[in-house]
């Protein structure tokens, strides 16, 4: 996750929401940790042992300047019979402080000194640990001196059986588990909102556009997950996908629109789709779903076609029809306005009125697209679909498209409209086509190919993929290069040529740059740069459909050796349309609600198996090099996503609290020297053995160990700023 605290828009520090979100998270971080340190600190004293600390967080250090203490080393603190109780200002953590027992290597020798008493002499007493450790040494020297024989203290935790230290160190694991169970008891029981394993769209180029996986197919079964069709969660698709790793194969068990068989894809995720600074992720190219209902929130964009409908339309409502063609899903949806995107749609809307709906008829006028007179060029085809026009026809990768129905393309992105006319009328067109046969000399050929009416809404999501063209089923390397311009366009009266080479774009509002604190701005903020996404044209010109008056465009081009700027001011052009009109669907989202305490149980249980199996399966694929450690990240991370949580409802934080508890657990008890699963690696040997590891051993782990985990910190918190930074750009 990245720092979505910042980047969601309902997210305001003068929202008293966003303040509230904030101490949700900070109260449901502090019990998870509460109820770590509870576990040991309540079987510790079944077992007798004196627990002389109990704090959430850690008490290091005072944060001073000189003998000046800004912010001491416990933000709260109180002696209750022998334990201290206390929050430490560090929150990365917590401990119980038991007699004779400290994760710190270089103090180890010391408490166990302290756990010495001489004749009998207990340590069972309210002195503070430093004292104690002084009086110790004491004994140990008249110890040495009366030839006296020195005991362990009988409440010190080496004192114990190993089945006693064994239970003591469990004991915080098993209580983030239970409590992991436990919030998701109480998720489900509130019902918790997920999305289904819906595909919504897919990224043309990717392996899911190339396998021809439609919009609307839903994933029933991944690889050999035994999990419940109804209950398999795209974000469990998701997870599965990450966690193959770029060039293995997944198993994808789909059922597909308008057919009563299933479909099993097998399917390697690739790495160059997601491209988050800062991760190293494998993606198949698949999107969520959406539902044919507005959204509740902004569900229409002003000064679009949608905001110009009769009678206007309202968050929340229902579009069951296009132009009298039934739609029950926001991919049907915009199906439909694709193939009519030269057409007033006519929606059959159902909305709620008072205690029950009503169904209106609303027209929305056609969106006439923006443009500023600039043509790019366009490379070879990069991809082919299977089961296309394109495929049927013989076309295939390496391809280059130069002319079409023997005209050269003048702007490859309204290719669509040519060909969606065509599909329309049943006619087969003829492509110019050069291809290299025999690895050196260019082919000149016709090919003729019967397109298609568009299944999905043209989308622009990515600057460094190949352009989708959905009629014929291909993917087209989009170059940054200006191919030509259209007579007295904005373009050409700026003074633009054919050949300029684009290096940046830039957005602007009344003629400056915008601002970041815009609340009413739709457009991309600051400079946007070719060479990190030099297919990004089409992104750019999809942006463009929601500038307003007052907004131009800044293009930065390379003509030789110059480097020249130009500011357009966009126009509409003549009969050229958009598909989108300019409004927002709401996520297709379902709520699992448990129906009773046995099933919440159920749910909860196998919530707390899933997120605590994905932990191991992450750090297994990190140790055989399939998962990068890079999209490792820290506390930083964590409590914004807490936050962003806490701000979609309680279920929500609830069930990610059963995800951070779970990881807890899971990564506590790893073997490493230092954290609970090390210290039950040693309590192990010494059962096993009858002897406690070698003291020289057992201090050269612990370093390691301490060491290890330190850098693990320092490294993921280092990934929490480098995101901070690189989101602030």
């Amino acid at each position: 996750m990245d720092f979505s605290l910042i980047s969601q828009a309902s997210f305001s520090w003068l929202n008293a929401g966003s303040w509230l979100a904030i101490l949700q998270m900070v109260v449901g971080l502090g019990f998870i940790i509460f109820v770590h340190e509870l576990g040991h600190f309540l079987v510790a004293k079944a077992c007798g042992v004196k627990c002389e600390k109990f704090y959430v967080g850690f008490d290091a250090f005072d944060i001073k300047i000189g003998e000046t203490v800004l912010i001491p080393r416990r933000l709260f603190h109180v002696q209750w019979g022998e334990t201290e109780y206390g929050i430490g200002i560090i929150p990365l953590g917590g401990y119980v402080k038991m007699l004779g027992q400290d994760d710190n290597p270089a103090n180890q020798q010391r408490e166990r000194e302290r756990t010495l008493m001489q004749d009998g002499e207990s340590t069972d007493d309210d002195t503070d640990s430093t004292d104690q450790g002084s009086q110790v040494e004491g004994a140990m020297e008249a110890s040495s001196e009366t030839d006296g024989k020195a005991e362990l203290d009988p409440r010190s935790y080496p004192a114990k059986t190993v089945w006693q230290r064994l239970l003591i160190i469990s004991a915080g694991v098993v209580m983030n588990l239970i409590f992991a169970v436990i919030f998701a008891m109480c998720a489900f029981g509130l019902g918790a909102p997920y999305q289904p394993a819906v595909i919504g769209s897919t990224v043309p180029g990717g392996p899911a556009w190339l396998a021809d996986i439609e919009p609307g197919t839903r994933v029933i079964q991944i690889n050999d997950n035994v999990k419940p069709a109804d209950h398999i969660r795209f974000q469990d698709l998701q997870s599965s996908i990450l966690l193959t790793g770029a060039g293995h194969p997944i198993t994808l068990e789909c059922e597909v629109p308008g057919s009563e068989e299933t479909v099993v894809y097998e399917l390697s995720p690739v790495r160059d789709i997601l491209r988050i600074p800062g991760t190293d992720l494998a993606s198949l190219g698949i999107e969520q779903s959406t539902l044919s209902q507005l959204g509740k929130t902004s569900p229409v964009l002003p000064g679009l076609a949608a905001s110009r409908a009769e009678p206007p339309l309202e968050a929340g409502d229902e579009i069951i029809k296009v132009n009298g063609v039934a739609v029950q899903a926001g991919y049907e949806l915009k199906r439909e306005l694709s193939r009519i995107r030269n057409e007033v749609a006519e929606f059959t809307v159902r909305r709620k009125d008072g205690d029950g709906t009503k169904t209106l008829l609303i027209q929305i006028p056609q969106q006439t697209r923006k443009g500023v007179g600039v043509n790019v060029g366009f490379g070879p085809i990069q991809a082919v679909q299977n089961n296309s026009p394109a495929n049927a026809a013989g076309l295939s990768a390496g391809d280059e498209i130069t002319a079409v129905d023997g005209e050269p393309i003048q702007n490859i992105l309204q290719l669509g409209d040519q060909l969606l006319q065509a599909a329309k009328e049943g006619r087969t067109i003829e492509f110019s086509v050069r291809r290299t046969s025999d690895g050196e000399t260019p082919d000149e050929s016709k090919v003729a190919v019967k397109p298609r009416l568009p299944r999905v809404m043209p989308e622009s999501s990515y600057g460094h993929l190949p352009y989708g063209i959905d009629e014929l089923g291909i993917a087209v390397e989009i170059q940054p290069v200006v191919d030509s311009v259209d007579a007295e366009s904005p373009a050409e009266k700026a003074g633009l040529q054919t050949g300029d080479r684009l290096t940046a774009a830039e957005f602007l509002k009344d003629g400056q740059p915008i601002d970041p604190e815009d609340t009413t701005n739709q457009l991309p903020i600051g400079a946007i740069e070719f060479a990190d996404d030099p297919q990004v044209w089409p992104l750019i010109m999809d942006f463009l459909q929601y500038a307003g008056a007052n907004n131009a465009l800044k293009l930065t081009v390379e003509r030789g050796s110059e480097k020249l700027e130009f500011t357009l001011e966009p126009e509409d052009m003549d009969n050229v349309y958009n598909s989108k009109r300019g409004f927002r669907l709401a996520r297709d989202e379902k709520i699992l609600k448990a129906g009773s305490v046995g099933e919440a149980f159920q749910l909860g249980f196998r919530q707390t198996k899933e997120d605590a199996g994905t932990v191991y399966r992450t750090l297994r694929q990190m140790l055989i090099g399939r998962l990068s450690p890079i999209n490792l990240r820290g506390p930083g991370t964590i409590a914004s996503a807490a936050v962003t949580m806490a701000m979609q409802g309680m279920p929500k934080f609830l069930l990610f609290l059963t995800l951070i508890s779970a990881n807890l657990a899971v990564v506590n008890f790893l073997p490493i020297p230092v954290l609970d699963g090390g210290h039950a690696v040693f309590l192990l040997y010494e059962g096993i053995f009858r002897r406690p590891v070698p003291e020289k051993m057992v201090f050269a782990l612990s370093m390691a160990g301490l060491v290890f985990i330190l850098g693990l910190m320092f490294f993921v918190i280092s990934m929490d700023v480098f995101q901070w930074f690189n989101f602030w750009g």
